[in-house]
C-alpha cells in the first residue's frame, strides 16, 4: 500500500497544474485497484479499474500499465456502453512505487460530437475510438494481438502467476519461410500466414490464452492453465493440423511445417524477456534437428 498523505499531495499538485479534468484516481496496475479524489481526499472506491468501465477484466490496452511500464505519460481516448466519450492521460508515480500511475479523466462527448443524419448517438465516433484502441494492440494484417501488447502481457502474466495455475508459451515460426514465397509466390506465402494466424486465434482461445504475430512468420500462443507437457500435446496436434492443410499455386502443392519451442513459466524466471529467450532458444534447437516431424524442444 502507498503512502497515503504523499498521494494526496501528489494528486493535489496534479489539480492545480490540470484543472480542466474532472476525475483523478490512482491505479496499482499489478492489482488494478483504485483510489479515487472525492471531497478533497483520496479513498478506495472498492473496485477495479476496469469495473469503472463495466468491463469484467483488464482492459488489453491499459494506459495505466502502459505508463508504468515505459516511464511516460500516455493518452488514450475512451468510450463507455452508452457512447459517451473520455480522454484519459495516465502518469506513472513513481513517487509512490514502481507500480502506481495516477489517471486524469475527463468526459469530452459534447466537445467531439459531429452532426452526421446517418449516425445517431456518436455511434460512428465512438466506433473509432474503439478501432483506434485495437489497432494499439493488434497486427494491422492478422488480426492477431502484437509484439508490443506480448511485451506487457508476458509481464502481467508474471506478476500475476500461481504455482497452482501453470501459464506456458509457445514459441512458432514457419520453416523455410522465405522459400514458400520465392517457390510459390507472395500471394501463397500471405495464405499461408493468414490460415496459421485464424488457427492459432481458435487454438489460444480455445485454451484460455492469446495468441501474437511476433514479425514475419513468427509467432507466439500462450496457454493459460496447461503445464509444458499439456501445452506440448496441444501442439503436436496443431502441427498436424497445420500439415494437413493444403495450398496448391500453379498445379504445385505446398504443406505447412512449424518448428515450436515450448516453456513453462517457473519462479526464477524474472522478465518476460528471459522467458522468451529461452522459447526462443527451444525453438531454434527444434528447428535444427534432423528430425522436425513430432519432435518438440524444451526449456
Amino acid at each position: 500500500m502507498f503512502d497515503l498523505e504523499k498521494a494526496d499531495q501528489f494528486i493535489q499538485k496534479q489539480i492545480q497544474t490540470h484543472p480542466l479534468f474532472e476525475f483523478y484516481r490512482i491505479v496499482d496496475v499489478n492489482t488494478y485497484e483504485v483510489h479515487e479524489w472525492r471531497k478533497s481526499q483520496l479513498v478506495a472506491n472498492g473496485e477495479h479499474c476496469f469495473q469503472v468501465w463495466s468491463r469484467n477484466c483488464a482492459c488489453r490496452n491499459c494506459v495505466s500499465r502502459l505508463a508504468v511500464d515505459e516511464n511516460r505519460p500516455i493518452i488514450k481516448m475512451e468510450t463507455t456502453q452508452d457512447n459517451r466519450i473520455f480522454l484519459i492521460e495516465s502518469v506513472p508515480l513513481t513517487e509512490l512505487g514502481d507500480h502506481y500511475a495516477l489517471e486524469l479523466i475527463r468526459e469530452v462527448t459534447d466537445n467531439l460530437l459531429f452532426t452526421d443524419p446517418d449516425h445517431k448517438n456518436n455511434v460512428m465516433l465512438t466506433d473509432i475510438i474503439y478501432k483506434m484502441n485495437e489497432l494499439s494492440t493488434h497486427d494491422s494484417y492478422t488480426g492477431l494481438y502484437n509484439k508490443r501488447f506480448m511485451e506487457h502481457e508476458l509481464n502481467r502474466d508474471i506478476s500475476e502467476w500461481k504455482e497452482e495455475k501453470p501459464l506456458t508459451i509457445a514459441l512458432l515460426d514457419i520453416d523455410q519461410f522465405k522459400a514458400v514465397n520465392d517457390t510459390y509466390g507472395h500471394l501463397t506465402g500471405d495464405r499461408v500466414i493468414l490460415a496459421l494466424s485464424q488457427a492459432l486465434k481458435t487454438c489460444a482461445e480455445s485454451h484460455g490464452g492469446w495468441a501474437c504475430r511476433v514479425g514475419g512468420d513468427e509467432f507466439l500462443i500462450t496457454f493459460n492453465g496447461l503445464n509444458q507437457e499439456q501445452a506440448a500435446q496441444v501442439i503436436q496436434a496443431f502441427r498436424q493440423e497445420m500439415a494437413q492443410l493444403q495450398f496448391s499455386e500453379a498445379a504445385r502443392d505446398y504443406h505447412m511445417s512449424i518448428s515450436v519451442g515450448i516453456v513453462e513459466y517457473k519462479p526464477e524466471i524474472q522478465d518476460w524477456e528471459t522467458w522468451f529467450t529461452l522459447a526462443d532458444q527451444a525453438m531454434y534447437q527444434n528447428k535444427q534437428s534432423a528430425d522436425q516431424n513430432n519432435k518438440l524442444a524444451h526449456f
